[in-house]
């Protein structure tokens, strides 16, 4: 097993292993030292895709 494999499987591992389901969402606009116009969006977007209601849907509890 090369050390890529070793490094995905431990990778997987770790992340199922620690991921309890909850997903927090800071919807608060931000862009201090970012170049790109529209990082400050990112809350409005996310709201706007409903992507909350999705990752609901998804049985994902939300804070």
């Amino acid at each position: 097993m090369n050390i890529l494999t070793k490094i995905r499987t431990l990778s997987s591992k770790l992340g199922t292993r620690h991921y309890n389901g909850k997903v927090g969402i800071i919807g608060v606009p931000f862009d201090k030292g970012q170049e790109k116009e529209g990082v400050a969006r990112g809350p409005e977007v996310i709201r706007a895709a409903k992507l909350i209601d999705e990752l609901k849907i998804l049985g994902k509890s939300i804070q």
